[in-house]
């Protein structure tokens, strides 16, 4: 059974997008016509790759490495995905 969504306006900001299961929900929140937040804790750790996947889906993506477990990059990650992807 398939099932599709019309994500359609809306953004998804997956924490841990750098790969795994994280990668393939940015992904599908892509194709289903989210932009996305692709996050990690590190830039070099595969966002760039994942961004780049997403972005071929037609999403509008912002690719950002933050540690959530530090207060400021947490709201520097929320402050971001406002700025350049709110409608």
């Amino acid at each position: 059974m398939s099932v599709t969504y019309d994500l359609s306006g809306k953004v998804a900001l997956i924490t841990g997008s750098n790969s795994g299961i994280g990668a393939a929900t940015a992904e599908l929140f892509a194709q289903s016509g989210a932009d996305v937040v692709v996050t990690g804790l590190y830039a070099d750790s595969g966002l760039s790759a994942v961004a780049k996947r997403c972005r071929c889906l037609g999403a509008k993506v912002l690719e950002m490495a933050a540690d959530l477990t530090h207060e400021d990059e947490a709201w520097a990650l929320v402050d971001q995905t406002i700025k350049l992807l709110a409608k």
